[in-house]
Formats: C-alpha cells, sequence, structure tokens
C-alpha cells in the first residue's frame, strides 16, 4: 500500500505542477467539456459524462501495475427489511422484484447500474467496462470495517500536500484501523 501512495503522490505532484485536477470532482467539468482526455470515477457519473461526451466516451478498467491486476473497492447496493415492519412480506416481495432479472434490466438500462446478477447480459459498452472492472475488485467492507477506512485512510493529503511519506501515513493509518 505504501508503494501504492509512492505512486500516487507521484501522479499528484505532476497534476500539481502541470495545474491538471487532482480530484474527480475537480476534474468533472473539464473533462465534461473535453478540456482533459481522462479521469477516474464511477458508474454514478456515467450519465452526466456520457450526456456530455456522446460517443465519444469510453470506459476501460484501472490499468494493471507491478503487482497484477488493479484491485478497486465495489460498493453494492441492497435493501434492508426492518424486522418491526407491520408488513414484513410485502416488503421481502418488492425486495425480490426490484432484484429480479426484468428489474435488473431496467436498472441497467434506465438508470445505468451494473447489474448484480450474472444471467442479466450487459451489452451497453460503457456499463460493459465498469463490469469488466468490477472481476478484479475487492468488495468494499461494511460497517464498523468501512468506518475504519474512512476514517484512516482518507487523510491522503498528509502525504500529497503536507509531505509525510507515504510508508509512515500507511503505517500509522494501519496502526489507527485495527485499533479495538
Amino acid at each position: 500500500m505504501a508503494d501504492a501512495f509512492s505512486y500516487l503522490n507521484d501522479l499528484y505532484q505532476i497534476a500539481v505542477e502541470k495545474g491538471y485536477p487532482k480530484t474527480d470532482g475537480d476534474a468533472a467539468a473539464p473533462f465534461r467539456e473535453g478540456k482533459i482526455a481522462m479521469t477516474t470515477n464511477g458508474n454514478w457519473a456515467l450519465g452526466d459524462y456520457e450526456n456530455a461526451l456522446g460517443d465519444n466516451l469510453g470506459v476501460v478498467p484501472l490499468p494493471a501495475g507491478p503487482g497484477g491486476s488493479a484491485s478497486p473497492l465495489l460498493g453494492v447496493d441492497g435493501y434492508y427489511l426492518n424486522p418491526n415492519s407491520a408488513n414484513p412480506e410485502a416488503a421481502i416481495e418488492l425486495a425480490l422484484y426490484l432484484t429480479n432479472a426484468a428489474s435488473q434490466t431496467v436498472m441497467m438500462n434506465e438508470a445505468g447500474h451494473v447489474p448484480a446478477r450474472t444471467d442479466v447480459e450487459v451489452t451497453d459498452p460503457l456499463l460493459k467496462g465498469f463490469a469488466d472492472a468490477f472481476t478484479t475488485a475487492q468488495f468494499r467492507p461494511q460497517v464498523p470495517q468501512m468506518g475504519k477506512y474512512w476514517a484512516n485512510f482518507c487523510g491522503d493529503s498528509e502525504v500529497f500536500e503536507k509531505g509525510t511519506p507515504a510508508a509512515d501515513w500507511v503505517t500509522t493509518a494501519t496502526a489507527n484501523a485495527n485499533k479495538p
């Protein structure tokens, strides 16, 4: 992880030097306007990018590095059922309906969601790019583990902007994440 953050810091410093956008938020408008050639983001941004760029938009997985394929965090949506509901059977029926193949197809075609079901064929090349990227992804941990990630590994400005060596930052973040 320290090597990865050292590499990302090298890229960040090049971005600072060249005046490139440094975050997905900073890059959104210039990317949509065709002022920069690429950005990294998730499928939640696909609709805006596709509306702006049309057929000039493509999606590819993150490139492999010296350690092998990229393995981005993959978040999934789910349906939660309240056991105290007055009508839990209706909630279960709705969840099953929303996760069936027909509903997943509608969600894919109308909202740009990559289907969780393997029996739904992804035909849109842009969504296929995300689906391909997901084959090497790591499932994003759920709470409380994800809270420990956000709280400890998202303060990367210590490395990028303040100059803390990546190995020191990772050591500290890992120690803090592993505290009970």
